[in-house]
């Protein structure tokens, strides 16, 4: 089917001049939830551009050309305070959106300290109010001696690759997720692939509450430099790209 401009809509503000790094969500009431990463102030997506922020924007689907009806809101940017974490070094970016009950889990990357990991912020449903704090994320994995847990973050990843054996940890800028949630057997489940680095192996982690990982199987060594993945699961088998 052709794109029709005419019946297309700009969601975003008219002072946007940089809109990047979206995820697009519709609960079963019909309500759509769109994130995305704007700048009003320049053209450029970089993570060290400080002036970027994260937003949302609400409107029922069947509604979607009345912008009277959009509700906009800041979900993190950098230099804010949110309970008791303080985004510093690294803009917001990398959002995906998994909807739990009357939330909406908003996963996305933030930087903090130094490091430069996921963290998440929830949105009510009911009333489009945030949390009033951010959850940091971390992952579980097992290192052949036993269980081990790091901040889901560049430095921990790195230290989870160098446990398994991965020759690129070194060279591991960031590791980012798929743009979508896959819920299967009680676990949600996403592909994490390592960001700016020559050679990045992709691997499979799952969580039952968004904000603790696990591994859930490494992929085969990629060989053909840097990838930013996607997963589906059809039948029970895994395809991974």
């Amino acid at each position: 089917m052709p794109f029709d401009l005419e019946e297309s809509a700009v969601i975003s503000e008219e002072n946007n001049l940089m809109s990047h790094g979206s995820s697009f969500l519709v609960t079963p009431s019909g309500k759509a939830y769109v994130i995305y990463q704007r700048d009003s102030s320049q053209l450029i997506e970089s993570g060290d551009i400080l002036t970027i922020e994260m937003r949302v924007v609400s409107f029922p689907i069947d509604e979607w050309r009345n912008s009277d009806k959009y509700k906009r809101m800041t979900i993190l940017k950098a230099g804010e305070t949110v309970g008791d974490l303080t985004l510093s070094g690294h803009c917001p970016s990398d959002p995906v959106m998994q909807l739990v009950g009357d939330r909406i889990a908003c996963v996305m990357v933030a930087g903090e300290n130094g490091r430069t990991g996921y963290v998440v912020r929830y949105l009510n449903t009911k009333d489009d109010s945030l949390s009033d704090h951010v959850e940091r994320c971390d992952i579980s994995y097992n290192t052949g001696t036993g269980s081990k847990t790091v901040p889901l973050d560049n430095i921990g990843i790195a230290e989870c690759y160098r446990d398994l054996g991965y020759g690129e940890a070194e060279q591991l800028d960031m590791a980012t997720m798929g743009k979508r949630f896959i819920e299967y057997e009680g676990y949600y489940y996403n592909v994490l692939s390592g960001w700016c680095c020559p050679q990045s192996r992709p691997i499979v982690i799952r969580t039952r509450d968004l904000v603790h990982y696990e591994l859930a199987f490494d992929c085969p060594e990629f060989t053909y430099g840097s990838v930013e993945g996607a997963m589906e699961i059809f039948n029970g088998e895994f395809y991974i790209q």
